[in-house]
């Protein structure tokens, strides 16, 4: 008996590291796991005493905003392409626990269409290449996500907790780096640096000047 004790704690407190094959078995349970979760069906409190049934399964937008998240880290190389089917599968469920999070964060599939209005429009400015505008449209999207994921937390409860978990257990798998490094890699992709006012107006006069001159330049030809 204190030998299978022995063994237990032997392997519970190993440091060694998995083998390649497990790695990706592991990495493909876990993210399998939060991703079987955006079809659960969940409830949350509404106006007054009513409540409100939705799911974390994510539409065309929040797939393209999911997208958009997940292309940098694969141009990185933070996450691992390969023309395999764990290649494939491991981008499918990814970009469908991007895109649930996404989905999560303006309040369920049964979202209003303005927090859908916000968060789209903040990708798509980010994308522009308009330098210090995201930082401002971020700012109203996470004001409506930190309000969004409070109601839809309370209808989540505790698997909300395996939710967020598994889902970045498997991105930690999927890429091999420790939690902080792939947490700094994703939050990159989701705000941008801000500058101080002079500067901010600075740049954006500068990038309005380069269109201008652009526009200018395509009249005279």
């Amino acid at each position: 008996m204190f030998s299978k004790i022995d063994s237990a704690i032997t392997a519970l407190t190993s440091e060694e590291e998995f083998s390649p094959k497990w790695t990706k078995l592991l990495s493909l349970f876990f993210l399998l796991l939060s991703c079987s979760l955006t079809f659960v069906t969940f409830t949350k409190p509404s106006w007054y005493f009513f409540t409100k049934e939705f799911t974390l399964k994510p539409g065309v937008i929040e797939t393209i905003i999911g997208l958009s998240l997940v292309a940098p880290l694969y141009l990185r190389n933070i996450l691992k392409w390969s023309m395999s089917i764990y290649g494939i599968i491991s981008f499918i469920l990814i970009l469908l626990v991007f895109s649930s999070f996404i989905t999560f964060a303006e309040g369920g599939d049964s979202s209003s269409s303005t927090t859908q209005f916000l968060i789209f429009t903040a990708v798509l400015i980010s994308w522009l290449g308009i330098r210090p505008l995201p930082g401002f449209s971020w700012v109203l999207v996470f004001i409506s996500a930190v309000y969004n994921i409070i109601t839809t937390n309370a209808g989540l409860g505790f698997l909300g907790f395996v939710y967020i978990l598994s889902g970045f257990l498997g991105l930690i798998l999927h890429s091999g780096l420790n939690p902080g490094y792939l947490f700094k890699e994703i939050s990159t992709d989701f705000s941008k640096s801000w500058k101080n006012t002079k500067t901010t107006r600075d740049i954006i006069q500068e990038d309005m000047q380069t269109i201008r001159n652009k526009i200018a330049a395509n009249k005279n030809q």
